[in-house]
């Protein structure tokens, strides 16, 4: 039995586990830098408002081993044995799969007089974190909505539909490498079309990236200009999935994609099946994040985390990482270097890691101290007159970007999505990982007004420690912002009080129960 880790750390009041009202349940064994961080932010914020806190980090756990401990820690056999007892709170602070998201149904919430339970992660939201789901979802809202979203129009970006927000995307199901020719015609013609005329003499040539649907930590993304080099790379990973004939099966996971090293991150076309296709953005911002380098510029992506609360609040936390490429950028080639274009910090495991495994700090920089070191960003075309450098104001013009991309994106993936696909339980809320790319637009030169966000992917229980130690408060820091607003019920009445004091921005708010 773990003991209440507020009396084992002296920390918080001194509430035992029998007469305590509110219960924290804090476990992430796959994860020892989010549990010691989600811990750190408990001590301080939850426990001063008389949260008794339980943790432990061990592996091995299953969602009714959770149920057990819950009711061993907090004193009670079962919700319903304790009809003497005082109301009770019970907040799951979880990985995922450790949650027993039976116990916090809503039908089941409301009919209970002496408990109330939450978690941090809601029990669906395939509509956000598969690509290929996030873009039909979006896709699905673009199409129906007459005009342009709430979250759009809010920001001063009226005109936009959400799905703009995106770049150009195709979702693809294939099993079979010889099905290509089929979605070719149908689902793919458009991209057919596209290929086929920049194979023509003096046309500008066109780049893509396939990435598979449901895959992370980089697995499955390549970079393709040709019908040719897609079909060659479908052909690969089917013949990687010849060796394996005997997981074809219809009753698999289908979390279960993950193999050993298959010659392309152990990617399995027949397990997989579920791709989307994007438009390479060709003219990136490119910014030299180290000044002893200052025109080494490098690609990179922002990493913002955003929080979700119920349905639905959506808060962007406003301490965006910048995540860099290792190399220095050129433009794409037959023979891709990935530590060039890539810029997800899983695929480059050699020399940009350090010893311990961990993502190099060169590669890693808060988007804000960037902008207030002034670090030099290229000009928008190659050869062009005019660059610059990062100001403070550019900070505050990229985030009012991210604010309106999350906003648009995430309204239209709520509302697109029908209601199973994103089951947005009041009590439930959850920090998610939102990818961003930043270019330029139009033909403007050097000019900031011709930025641009996209949103690339969702990620459910992002990888926190790829902000390494030098980060680790502004994590920290994330989480005790998190827990005031989802848990404490703390709200935000103006935007300068937000950014004043909770580090958070408002994107998106709307009750979304029963809009379907």
């Amino acid at each position: 039995m773990a003991a209440s880790a507020s009396q084992d750390k002296g920390e918080g009041p001194s509430h035992s586990s029998t007469s305590a009202s509110k219960h924290a349940f804090i476990s992430f064994p796959g994860a020892l830098y989010t549990h010691s961080s989600v811990l750190r932010a408990a001590h301080s914020t939850l426990a001063p408002a008389g949260w008794t806190l339980h943790e432990r980090a061990h592996s091995g756990q299953t969602d009714e081993d959770t149920v057990q401990w819950v009711q061993e820690e907090s004193g009670t056999e079962s919700s319903s044995s304790s009809s003497s007892s005082s109301a009770q709170r019970t907040l799951y602070l979880m990985d995922y799969d450790l949650i027993p998201f039976d116990s916090i149904h809503p039908s089941r919430a409301s009919g209970s007089s002496t408990s109330a339970s939450s978690a941090s992660s809601y029990p669906i939201r395939k509509a956000l974190i598969r690509k290929n789901w996030l873009y039909s979802s979006i896709q699905s809202h673009s199409v129906k909505s007459s005009s342009s979203s709430s979250a759009a129009a809010v920001a001063g970006q009226g005109s936009r539909s959400a799905l703009s927000y995106l770049p150009r995307t195709w979702s693809v199901d294939i099993q079979f490498a010889d099905d290509l020719d089929e979605l070719l015609i149908d689902e793919l013609y458009d991209l057919k079309e596209i290929l086929d005329k920049a194979e023509g003499e003096g046309e500008e040539k066109k780049w893509f990236i396939l990435k598979a649907g449901m895959a992370d930590r980089g697995m499955g993304i390549k970079m393709f200009d040709s019908l040719e080099a897609l079909q060659g790379i479908l052909e690969e990973w089917e013949g990687d999935e010849d060796s394996d004939k005997g997981s074809d099966s219809e009753g698999e996971q289908e979390e279960e994609i993950e193999g050993e090293d298959e010659g392309d991150n152990g990617v399995l076309l027949g397990q997989l099946r579920h791709f989307v296709i994007q438009e390479y953005l060709s003219r990136p911002l490119l910014i030299a994040p180290n000044s002893s380098h200052p025109t080494s510029y490098r690609k990179f992506h922002l990493r913002a985390y955003v929080l979700c609360i119920g349905g639905l609040r959506v808060h962007l936390w406003d301490e965006m990482l910048a995540l860099f490429a290792p190399a220095p950028y050129q433009d794409p080639t037959e023979d891709c270097d990935p530590k060039i274009h890539l810029t997800n910090t899983c695929l480059h495991a050699d020399g940009s890691l350090t010893e311990d495994g961990r993502l190099a700090q060169e590669n890693v920089h808060l988007l804000s101290d960037l902008c207030r070191e002034g670090a030099r960003y290229a000009p928008s075309r190659p050869g062009g007159r005019t660059g610059g450098k990062l100001t403070g104001e550019d900070w505050q013009r990229l985030k009012s970007l991210a604010k309106a991309t999350i906003g648009a994106t995430f309204e239209a993936a709520a509302k697109g999505s029908g209601s199973t696909n994103w089951l947005m339980w009041e009590g439930c809320w959850e920090v998610l990982g939102v990818d961003l790319m930043v270019g330029w637009e139009g033909e403007g030169e050097g000019e900031r007004g011709g930025w641009r966000m996209w949103l690339l992917e969702v990620n459910a229980q992002p990888d926190f420690a790829q902000s390494g130690p030098r980060l680790q408060k502004t994590i920290d820091d994330l989480f005790c912002a998190s827990l005031r607003l989802a848990v404490l019920g703390e709200t935000l009445n103006t935007e300068a009080e937000a950014d004043a004091t909770s580090g958070m921005s408002l994107c998106f708010e709307e009750q979304m129960r029963g809009n379907w």
